[in-house]
């Protein structure tokens, strides 16, 4: 999963729109996490927060169609999943996530890292998607910050490459009004979120390190 054409989700039917949709199943990772979700009380232990720090001047309407636009290329984005006849069954969710802040409201450093500590800790319901939560906060005219907090059920390390791959070029599109110049996705061949991989909890965003990225010129 190292490239734009990859797709986020575990290998999934086409729709007419040339979006990924909904599996029928659960890939065993999946399942692991669903019923470690059930045993535990913290519920937001395999929650994963990235902090992506956007020098430049930013257009926060563009960003967020563009990131609309990577979501509904993506069914895993928009996926929950919950019992029912004995199996676990996907949920598809066709809405996502996502605010802008301006950073100034907090009136400190202090009260907006505890806003982004309350944001990265808020337990998921896996039974109501989106499974995800994107914030951004106003720091300036030229300066952002990105806050994408979602669950490891649906996202793994190797989620953000091919996220990052294509939010870049969507966002560029909508800033110059162009289409999408991403081709249709084709079709996974092994399941990318929560792959068989280790199950264990991310770290917390005060410990993780932000990443710095460049608005698309204007």
């Amino acid at each position: 999963m190292a490239h734009s054409g990859a797709a986020l989700a575990r290998p999934n039917p086409r729709d007419e729109t040339g979006t990924d949709a909904p599996a029928a199943g659960l890939s065993f990772a999946q399942e692991r996490l669903w019923i470690v979700d059930k045993l535990v009380e913290d519920k937001a232990l395999y929650n994963a927060s990235m902090l992506f720090s956007i020098d430049g001047e930013l257009d926060a309407a563009a960003f967020r169609r563009a990131f609309a636009a990577v979501v509904r290329r993506h069914a895993v984005l928009r996926t929950g999943f919950a019992a029912a006849d004995g199996r676990l069954q996907v949920v598809d969710e066709a809405g996502f996530d996502h605010v802008c802040i301006d950073a100034g409201a907090f009136g400190s450093d202090d009260s907006l890292l505890a806003h982004r500590r309350e944001m990265a800790a808020a337990p998921f319901d896996l039974e109501r998607p989106p499974l995800l939560r994107s914030t951004l906060y106003r720091r300036g005219e030229r300066h952002h910050e990105w806050l994408l907090t979602v669950h490891h059920i649906i996202f793994d390390g190797a989620s953000i490459d091919v996220l990052l791959q294509e939010l870049v070029p969507l966002y560029a599109a909508e800033c110059a009004g162009a289409p999408s110049p991403l081709p249709e996705l084709a079709l996974p061949r092994k399941p990318s979120s929560a792959r068989n991989c280790r199950c264990s909890p991310c770290r917390p965003i005060a410990r993780a390190r932000p990443c710095r990225v460049s608005a698309a010129p204007r």
